[in-house]
């Protein structure tokens, strides 16, 4: 075997001064005990080259016994350390056939670094004479063995060294964010990777020209936690804190900073490494979450609330409504109506209100994609029209089949391009809105974008926000696009705004397909009971007797009278005890029933309609219920398997009368 390192005519050379069959020099480590390379040359064909040393203790070799006594050492055959099996390495020397072997040590600097081994298959053995020679000889190879080492260790080094930055290098490469590396006196870029100039919008020649340059970006209002974090990093090498950055485009994003120390021997911090990425994305992400549950906090509030508004509506709207068909004074009849415009006024924004915490049955349908946009566009063709608005839709579907409730989308369709329309009459009165139909993964993505000036990064959110509004008084009451919210979170889906803050703005409508699908399918179980009411022919029947059971005495005095008036026979009851306590005495045609009535006797709505049906379920389908709450939970769930009518308060006289006489028709049936 023959490795770099030692010439044949090295070897020549040696052989005419000594005789020999095999040449080694092998390196060591004497801290390990190992051998660190060896070289291994022979003049002629031996049957067996020696044995790989090289990682390898050396105990056990004639290496071993030069170390051990610092002097050269003469084996032969019969040597006593053979025979009594201390020297197994050198044992496998003999069993290949040499007959003496001879090491002396390779000395630099007064210190071993080696060994040269000379191996002979002739029967007479090295002699003293032969170890001054080959010491001779070992002191002018030993310091080329430790020039060898030494260039060995460094091209090690160099490779492992490369090897190392090529793995770093493939890390930093793949990470989102910027790794950085900086020294703290004086303030100086090190490293930073390739990401830098996408996160900091700077580029990289210019960041390692002056690592100052990247603060020119940053936001005004963030300078001074800047400026403050940054003395105390510069003391601790540890840093956490986000900011913001305007890009050369104008569009802000925000940056999460994170730096930790490096210490020198001394345990003072010379360095810090740290990691820079653009959290954008995820911050609004999580705004979203959070806005989605304050949003629906909003929205139980505001069920409750519009229930207990819902009952003084109901009086006003029915008291005005019966006054106006009295006969009196024009004047009066003039203020009445004002009265009951103002009523139907805060009886829309209250089922707004309810319309964004409810979650009512949709009314699926397949429509045609462009048709519905187009219909959609068509309720805003005149405003587009004198505001100097056009729109243009784009349909990136190859089937343009969609399933969607048309009533409700058509509401959230037209409130943002409403919204979209005011922003750009605001901005420079005309502009161009532009609708797109498309499918991401498995949901229908509707986005419409306006020309407008934009919306400011702080108001992004609090768009939806109920009453949120930067209209004038007067030209919206900041529903629209709550209520567009809560109509989309029915369905399963998320409705956002994108905005630079500077120009154009663009909403995203998407709505999973699967959910819409399973909505569709529990339309098979809900009753379409304004169907059946359009079916109602005549004059209303006459001497239908009528149980009016509600808590609220205003309300419950002013359905008697108007019952009255319509000639049926009216009995009312403030509480679910006395309800029951004239059940027993009597039978009625028809009983309106409040659900959330509290009840004196401690018996609510729901309560006795339980006790009515298990006693008599034919007098149970007289019961219409009329309720201002179908926003709770537990009323939806507990109207779900009820095939009853239901009257939402505030009711008008038309829909109270029509309600009336379909349940005595059916009872009488």
């Amino acid at each position: 075997m023959k490795r770099p390192g030692a010439s044949e005519d090295l070897i020549s050379e040696i052989a005419n001064l000594i005789s020999l069959d095999l040449l080694v020099i092998a390196a060591v480590d004497l801290e390990t005990e190992t051998f660190t390379s060896d070289f291994i040359e022979f003049l002629s064909d031996p049957r067996l080259m020696v044995l790989d040393s090289h990682g390898r203790p050396y105990a056990g070799s004639i290496t071993a016994e030069v170390v051990k006594h610092g002097t050269g050492q003469i084996i032969g055959f019969d040597d006593r350390r053979l025979v009594s099996g201390q020297l197994p390495r050198a044992q496998v020397m003999f069993e290949l056939g040499y007959k003496t072997m001879m090491a002396v040590p390779l000395v630099f600097e007064r210190k071993i670094t080696g060994t040269l081994i000379l191996l002979s298959r002739r029967e007479k053995e090295y002699t003293s004479e032969d170890m001054a020679v080959a010491d001779r000889i070992g002191n002018l190879l030993a310091g080329a063995l430790a020039t060898f080492k030494i260039i060995t260790e460094r091209d090690r080094a160099i490779s492992a060294l490369s090897e190392s930055d090529g793995r770093f290098r493939q890390i930093a490469d793949s990470i989102l964010g910027v790794f950085w590396l900086v020294d703290l006196d004086p303030h100086r870029l090190i490293y930073a990777s390739p990401n830098a100039e996408k996160v900091w919008d700077a580029p990289l020649t210019e960041i390692y020209d002056d690592f100052s340059v990247i603060f020119k970006n940053i936001h005004p209002e963030d300078r001074l936690i800047i400026q403050q974090n940054s003395v105390g990093a510069d003391q601790t090498g540890e840093l956490d804190i986000e900011y913001r950055i305007i890009r050369r485009d104008g569009s802000v994003r925000w940056i999460h900073s994170r730096g930790f120390p490096i210490k020198g021997s001394d345990g003072h911090v010379y360095r810090m490494s740290g990691i820079a990425e653009d959290v954008t994305d995820r911050k609004l992400e999580m705004e979203r979450i959070t806005e989605a549950g304050r949003l629906l906090s909003v929205g139980e509030l505001a069920s409750g609330v519009a229930h207990e508004i819902n009952n003084p509506l109901a009086a006003i709207n029915l008291y005005s409504e019966s006054l106006m068909g009295q006969a009196l004074p024009d004047t009066v009849i003039k203020d009445l109506k004002v009265i009951s415009e103002q009523s139907q006024r805060a009886a829309t924004i209250v089922r707004n209100q309810l319309q964004c915490a409810r979650k009512s049955s949709p009314e699926i349908t397949t429509v045609n994609a462009r048709e519905f946009i187009d219909r959609c566009v068509d309720l805003k063709i005149h405003d587009f029209r004198i505001n100097n608005i056009t729109a243009s839709t784009n349909v990136l579907m190859d089937n343009p089949e969609i399933l969607i409730d048309e009533q409700l989308m058509t509401q959230v369709i037209v409130n943002i391009l409403s919204n979209a329309e005011q922003a750009c009459r605001k901005s420079k009165g005309l502009g161009h809105i532009s609708i797109t139909v498309g499918e991401v993964d498995d949901s229908t993505r509707i986005s419409i974008a306006d020309d407008g000036p934009g919306i400011p990064a702080r108001n992004l959110l609090k768009v939806f926000d109920p009453f949120f509004t930067t209209k004038e008084v007067g030209d919206g009451t900041g529903l629209g696009l709550s209520v567009s919210y809560g109509i989309i979170a029915q369905l399963g889906g998320k409705l956002w705004a994108e905005s630079d803050g500077k120009s154009a703005a663009t909403f995203h409508i998407e709505v999973p397909r699967m959910a819409v699908q399973q909505a569709s399918a529990l339309l098979e179980d809900v009753t379409d009971q304004t169907d059946e009411d359009d079916r109602l022919e005549g004059e209303p029947d006459s001497s239908i007797s009528v149980l009016v059971v509600d808590d609220e005495p205003d309300l419950r005095h002013v359905l008697v009278r108007l019952l009255q008036r319509q000639r049926h026979t009216v009995e009312e009851a403030a509480d679910g005890e006395e309800a029951w306590a004239k059940l027993q005495e009597r039978s009625y045609d028809c009983i309106l029933l409040d659900l959330r009535m509290a009840g004196m006797g401690g018996m609510g709505g729901q309560e006795l309609f339980k006790r009515i049906i298990s006693s008599d379920p034919g007098t149970a389908a007289k019961v219409i219920f009329v309720t201002g709450d179908l926003a709770n939970s537990g009323t939806r769930s507990f109207l779900s398997s009820l095939t009853n009518r239901v009257l939402e308060k505030p009711v008008s006289i038309g829909d109270l009368e029509a309600a009336i006489t379909l349940a005595a028709r059916a009872g009488r049936n």
